[in-house]
């Protein structure tokens, strides 16, 4: 079964609706992961491979028993299950007991247990966001999703110093937060150390919505002259280069819209039985 992140296209969420499986975010992945297993059937995380990693780890799973992809930005689907590039071939695919698409976010894969020790030798808290790899979350004094970390830094107590690995947006919108209560927040990658090599880690994406995008847009929509390639219909793939949109004919997307919303009850329901 397909277990599908939050962030991924209505395809994906079809999938694993029609799968049997769920989708899931950074908060509650432990959990749809966790229900995953007892239906005993082989999982397929995605896209993430570092969250389904920690996600494991968390669970206390065999991390012998997990299979990474080829990361598709190299290999694409250029590859075959007997040429060697996956570790181990079908017969590694046949033990797992769950399959990681080889994908990663390009912001939290850069933050590294050595990043960590570096800010925890000089007294810092450090807190990062599941998405970042195995080794850094298990060095860092506490992971979890946007949530916990906004929470976390919203509830530190003045004189607490508080470092952040995710989104720079994110990291800077906390520090203002939480300058006016007297506590120092800094992004886990603004180390002043050129060995590093890293400073800011802002998502090109997120960065793209912006106060004079979002008015524009809202001017648009008030005169009715909002661009056709910016109305998102159920299924709707758009090239992120070319910004080609490949749209599903009326009958695929109803089937689509009706296994989407199987995975997304699956995941109310496993978080209502969780809470």
């Amino acid at each position: 079964m397909v277990i599908a992140y939050m962030n991924t296209l209505g395809r994906l969420k079809a999938l694993a609706g029609a799968t049997g499986g769920a989708v899931c975010t950074s908060s509650n992945a432990h959990l749809v992961v966790d229900w995953a297993r007892k239906q005993n059937k082989k999982i397929l995380f995605v896209p993430d491979q570092h969250l389904g990693r920690n996600t494991a780890w968390k669970l206390g799973m065999d991390l012998n028993k997990l299979v990474t992809l080829p990361d598709p930005q190299i290999f694409g689907a250029g590859y075959s299950l007997t040429d060697g590039t996956i570790d181990g071939g079908v017969a590694a695919l046949d033990k797992a007991e769950m399959i990681l698409w080889g994908a990663y976010c390009g912001v939290h894969t850069i933050f590294s247990a050595a990043m960590v020790g570096w800010w925890q030798e000089r007294g810092w808290k450090v807190l990062v966001h599941p998405e970042s790899p195995l080794e850094t979350v298990q060095a860092a004094d506490g992971a979890g999703s946007t949530d916990y970390l906004w929470k976390a830094a919203m509830g530190a107590k003045r004189g607490d110093k508080i470092v952040i690995g995710t989104e720079g947006y994110f990291v800077r919108n906390a520090a203002a937060e939480a300058a006016r209560r007297g506590v120092e927040i800094k992004h886990l990658a603004d180390i002043p150390d050129p060995s590093f090599g890293t400073a800011g880690c802002g998502c090109a994406t997120m960065s793209r919505n912006d106060p004079p995008h979002l008015a524009g847009m809202l001017d648009l929509l008030r005169r009715g002259e909002a661009p056709d390639i910016n109305r998102v219909i159920a299924g709707d793939s758009v090239d992120e280069i070319t910004a080609r949109r490949d749209r599903l004919s009326g009958e695929e997307q109803a089937e689509l819209v009706r296994d989407a919303k199987l995975s997304l009850e699956r995941m109310i329901s496993i978080n209502e039985a969780g809470a």
